[in-house]
């Protein structure tokens, strides 16, 4: 884990240092003296607006929503702050930030990204979050996070998820177990898309640990993969094809699954990549896309996994 490194988030870094702002800041006093700030019935769902930006004569004028909810209203401050301190953020900007808000056109989607990663540097700095999550599981972190800052749930797991261990998957969904997002580190890991539902996702069957942070309208569910493994030893004179097609054949699986499941493998075969850290990515690969579930779980599939990862490795150039 590193610390911070869009050209925003070190901006949000900068103004942290030169006004001397601690976690749990007042965003709205903040604001106040940044531009001539105001509340009101804003048309169009807009969350707010920017108007004047960079303006040589006038101070930034900024009107938030009288709609939002607090935790919404605290983030949407700190984004309008990033729409007042990015350079090339210029004129009026009416801003949305929804991060699944379809937007117009691709450059005033990039400054909402843009706002909102300031947003979330400037209310929760990387390395303060790292810091948390180095010595509290992510649930406990999110939850102390929230209480100093005051952030919503979601808005929370997202600055975690840029920071969170690759061992650890935390999925969002709403009160029906409908998936709205993942955040993993894990490149390996197959985690649920949005819009699935949570039951029955290899993922979370193959996690060593599930621990679940629940809300009024949403859970976030936290899967935890082990770092280490204990590869099998091999003292079976068969090749691995020799222990695949019998598994396949006794599953009644379309043996079709043998290219995809080599193909899964392949792609993890990197230099320098060894026998138990190859062992440990394949395994978590494959346990965890539904579509390799039910043959990662017979008895004889990780010997199979062991005998194709030493003949990979022996074949390397």
């Amino acid at each position: 884990m590193g610390l911070a490194s869009s050209a925003e988030e070190n901006l949000a870094n900068l103004i942290i240092k030169r006004y001397g702002l601690k976690p749990g800041f007042d965003v709205k006093e903040f604001l106040s003296a940044q531009s001539d700030l105001r509340f009101g019935k804003i048309p169009s769902n807009v969350d707010g607006i920017s108007i004047h930006l960079k303006s040589k004569d006038q101070k930034p004028i900024v009107i938030i929503s009288t709609e939002l909810p607090p935790t919404r209203e605290k983030f949407t401050m700190a984004h309008e702050l990033g729409h007042i301190f990015i350079p090339w953020h210029i004129g009026t900007i009416f801003s949305h930030t929804d991060a699944n808000h379809a937007y117009a056109n691709r450059l005033y989607h990039d400054c909402e990204v843009e706002a909102n990663r300031f947003a979330a540097e400037l209310l929760m700095p990387s390395q303060w979050v790292e810091s948390i999550l180095n010595t509290e599981h992510p649930a406990d972190a999110l939850e102390m996070i929230r209480k100093i800052i005051g952030t919503s749930p979601a808005a929370t797991l997202y600055k975690i998820g840029t920071k969170i261990s690759p061992e650890y998957v935390g999925v969002l969904t709403n009160s029906y177990g409908m998936v709205i997002s993942s955040i993993s580190n894990n490149s390996r890991l197959k985690t649920p898309e949005k819009g699935e539902s949570i039951l029955g996702q290899a993922v979370f069957k193959s996690a060593s640990d599930v621990r679940i942070s629940m809300f009024p309208q949403n859970n976030i569910y936290w899967l935890k993969y082990p770092k280490e493994v204990v590869v099998p030893i091999d003292e079976d004179p068969k090749e691995w094809r020799e222990i695949l097609f019998p598994i396949i054949e006794e599953l009644k699986l379309d043996k079709k699954i043998v290219s995809n499941i080599s193909g899964c493998i392949s792609v993890l075969n990197r230099p320098g990549v060894m026998h138990e850290e190859f062992f440990l990515k394949a395994r978590q690969r494959l346990a965890s896309d539904n579509k390799y579930l039910e043959i990662s779980r017979h008895p004889d599939f990780e010997l199979f996994l062991v005998k194709k990862i030493n003949e990979l490795i022996q074949n390397r150039k």
